[in-house]
């Protein structure tokens, strides 16, 4: 019975809102840091413009966008837009860009301006999204010596 997932077993027994209940995320009023880089969030949303094809200006789709937003200061430290759903590959992407200096990545786009949003996030705050939920980010944030 250990091994069976318990979210499923309440959810087929109970219903889903008490699965959501005693499984789902927990209240922002939880998150209360006083320092950057204490909690991260991390999630995606569907951008509300269209891409279109070059050539033919055809729409292509709305992209995604992917932020890692720092609770504390409200900064968004990090990013990733795609045409692809979320995924791992997004998450990571988007925390890659969180961590590094932006430095380079302003120069390259020709923006004479500072974001000093980088570093280690002590703790990471998700959603139950399953790119949320996979053994690599497991793996990665078990390398950064946070809980």
């Amino acid at each position: 019975m250990r091994e069976l997932d318990q979210d499923h077993l309440v959810r087929r027994r109970f219903g889903a809102a008490a699965a959501r209940q005693r499984f789902g995320p927990v209240g922002f009023s939880s998150l209360q840091p006083t320092l950057p880089l204490e909690v991260v969030q991390i999630d995606h949303t569907l951008v509300d413009v269209v891409v279109v094809d070059e050539l033919e200006r055809l729409p292509l789709r709305r992209p995604w966008l992917t932020l890692a937003i720092d609770v504390a200061s409200r900064m968004v430290n990090g990013f990733y837009v795609s045409l692809e759903r979320p995924s791992i590959l997004s998450v990571a992407l988007a925390l890659s860009h969180a961590v590094l200096p932006k430095d380079l990545w302003l120069s390259d786009r020709e923006l004479d301006l500072d974001w000093l949003g980088c570093g280690l996030p002590e703790s990471l705050h998700l959603d139950n999204a399953r790119e949320f939920k996979s053994e690599a980010l497991e793996r990665g944030h078990g390398s950064m010596g946070s809980s």
